[in-house]
């Protein structure tokens, strides 16, 4: 491209189309092929997760937008580096076109006001969907019923816990499960129907957000359930390929599934929080008997939501080329989950079958976020190579109390 002495409309949307943002997110992590409405999906930067796609890219409009940095993260181009490298729009145009294409300051900022109404535009829109998608995963969940003397029970039992009464606990007996291939053209269909746990997400002020949900093994309960069976259902697309038996629903940025309140009574208020219902579940059977305590346990869902977002320049992986490691200083505009009111301190339960570094770089964000708030915080991490439910279950002997 030219050198441009001015920057309109269409020479941005040259500097775009000559600098697609489909390869620039490739550069960084896989992308797989795009859907039939032409978007490719791809694993979150800061925490990749096996078998979860939460970023998305659409090629046709310079679009992105990813589900674990919150319902509504996303934008263009310019969006995605600032947020993932640091530059301001007049930075991440050089980078793009060379430093002599942004000499013209009046040019700049008028772009900078087109990209920020259209950007206003975007959030409006998702934050529709978002809502949509909301009312949808709270129909779900009020179609389920309760956890008692269902497999959800089983499950638990299966995991070396006891039944969990919980008021975030619904059980589906024919949940569906829903599959888009990856093939363009292919429309979304159901791949499996079985038994399924939901728990309800709720934010900040006790509002429903979104729905995790576990599809649960048919088998436990019975002889047939091998014990060395994670419990979770086995779901294959329609092309044999494996499936993740958990899916979310809905929003879940700063919300948790609240499976323990504070109880009636006297104690310091201690909260513990993990990523997955199982972890928190396994540690709160474990200590909350304890003499002049009172725990509160909430499951995150995930690093990201626990973390929320983080303010500074991500970090390459020493030892993982495209992965990044994001900073752990807290971003104090977006605070992401925060512990509930009243806690004296918190507990942070990582899992130990992660990467470490990132692992690692998201609980130290969220423990200075929290203990910045007023609510001293420690990481407590489970064993390399395992979380918490694996030592509930024999696998790895010597748990401590937290």
């Amino acid at each position: 491209m030219s050198v441009m002495a001015r920057l309109s409309r269409d020479d941005l949307a040259q500097v775009k189309a000559l600098n697609p943002l489909d390869d620039i997110i490739d550069q960084r992590t896989k992308l797989k092929r795009a859907n039939s409405r032409g978007i490719r999906e791809g694993q979150c930067i800061c925490n990749p997760v096996r078998g979860k796609w939460p970023l998305w890219v659409n090629a046709q409009t310079s679009t992105w937008g990813c589900l674990a940095r919150g319902s509504v993260c996303g934008g263009d181009t310019f969006t995605f580096l600032e947020q993932f490298d640091g530059l301001d729009f007049q930075a991440a145009l050089a980078s793009m076109c060379g430093a002599e294409a942004v000499r013209d300051p009046e040019a700049a900022a008028k772009m900078e006001a087109e990209r920020a109404a259209r950007g206003a535009e975007h959030d409006a829109r998702a934050k529709a969907l978002a809502e949509d998608e909301r009312a949808k995963a709270y129909a779900i969940w009020q179609n389920a019923g309760p956890v008692a003397e269902t497999l959800v029970d089983a499950y638990f039992a299966h995991r070396g816990l006891d039944p969990v009464r919980s008021k975030a606990l619904r059980f589906s007996a024919a949940e569906p499960y829903w599959h888009a291939p990856e093939d363009a053209g292919a429309k979304p269909s159901i791949v499996h129907r079985g038994p399924c746990m939901l728990a309800a997400i709720q934010g900040p002020d006790g509002r429903f957000l979104g729905l995790h949900r576990t599809w649960l093994d048919p088998r436990l309960g019975t002889a047939e359930m091998p014990r060395e069976a994670s419990g979770k259902a086995e779901i294959l697309a329609a092309d044999g390929a494996p499936l993740p038996a958990k899916k979310m629903r809905g929003g879940k940025q700063g919300g948790a599934i609240r499976l323990h309140d504070w109880h009636e009574g006297s104690g310091e208020r201690v909260f513990l929080c993990g990523e997955g219902i199982e972890t928190v579940e396994t540690v709160y059977l474990a200590v909350h008997r304890g003499f002049g305590v009172n725990y509160c346990a909430w499951a995150a869902g995930d690093l990201g939501n626990i973390s929320g977002k983080a303010l500074g320049l991500s970090s390459r992986h020493p030892t993982k080329p495209g992965r990044w490691i994001p900073s752990e200083e807290p971003d104090p505009d977006a605070p992401g989950l925060m512990p509930p009111a009243g806690a004296a301190k918190a507990i942070i339960l990582g899992d130990g079958d992660s990467d470490p570094l990132v692992t690692m770089a998201r609980l130290e964000c969220a423990r200075r976020r929290w203990s910045r708030a007023g609510c001293p915080t420690e990481v407590r991490m489970a064993p390399e190579g395992s979380d918490y439910n694996d030592l509930a279950r024999g696998q790895i002997e010597g748990m401590g109390q937290p």
